[in-house]
């Protein structure tokens, strides 16, 4: 039997416009009449449209459907399908490395607001660190208009929820930085910049701080925990340094949480 174009746009659910649009390139070739006014498609054209809008899923080119089935198909096509099956597995990984990431920062923010000034003693898995463009003393900031290792991953869709953003205390002064842990990383298959630094794998002391209102925070924050340290009679390894838990307003309260990080010498 010989169907109308509009007979199989109902049949396969698409639109006049993308039968045509497969006819453009080759994949059907309807037969026409009335002068070829009019065109007029067979069981196959049906079939091969509903072969092309699989291929069409499985991310294969509409330019390239008409070589997979002209000839070759079973060879062509399962190169097409080698090359999906690699895609959706990276893509799969890289969303159960999503998963697992948004389910350590809902407990990051779950508990983060109770442990504010409670100690405990966890060890840290390694994590690169890679320099930003910002600057401080304190809440008072510097951003430098400036490129830095990794800023093409750090702020792309892809990888940023990945990233934490730390800060090492100094004497005088912060360093601030991006920072993910090396399992994350080797995982994403990123290619790193050569100058990088990569923290141990480490004990250490760590405490949760509330940063105050804007202009609040310094160094002081540090007090309760060196104290704690020197109490426990702790012995720092390498310099202290926090992650950003959250920024957000609560109760018209401005609540900016840090985890501290003080890596200790093991017994």
């Amino acid at each position: 039997m010989e169907y109308k174009i509009g007979d199989v746009s109902k049949f396969l659910n698409i639109s006049d416009q993308m039968i045509r649009y497969y006819e453009k390139h080759g994949v059907i070739k309807p037969k026409r009449k009335g002068d070829g006014k009019y065109r007029y498609y067979d069981a196959m054209d049906i079939f091969w449209l509903y072969e092309a809008m699989k291929y069409k899923e499985w991310d294969i080119n509409i330019a390239d459907v008409k070589d997979i089935i002209s000839d070759g198909y079973f060879d062509k096509l399962g190169v097409k399908l080698r090359d999906f099956s690699k895609q959706l597995k990276d893509q799969i990984k890289n969303e159960e490395l999503l998963l697992g990431r948004i389910i350590e920062i809902e407990k990051r923010l779950a508990v983060g607001q109770y442990n504010i000034e409670n100690f405990w003693v966890e060890q840290v898995p390694s994590m690169y660190r890679f320099n930003s463009n910002i600057g401080s003393t304190g809440d008072n900031y510097t951003f430098e208009e400036k490129d830095f290792p990794m800023k093409s991953y750090i702020f792309t869709k892809d990888y940023i929820s990945f990233f934490d953003v730390l800060v090492e205390f100094n004497d005088n002064d912060e360093n601030w930085s991006y920072a993910i842990d090396k399992y994350t990383l080797d995982q994403l298959e990123i290619e790193i910049a050569e100058k990088t630094e990569l923290l141990p794998d480490q004990l250490c002391v760590c405490t949760i701080i509330d940063m105050g209102e804007f202009g609040d925070f310094n160094s002081d924050c540090l007090n309760n925990l060196m104290n704690y340290l020197k109490e426990r009679d702790h012995q720092l390894v390498s310099k202290i340094f926090g992650i950003i838990v959250g920024r957000g307003s609560v109760a018209g309260k401005l609540n900016r949480i840090m985890k501290i990080y003080a890596p200790i010498k093991t017994l």
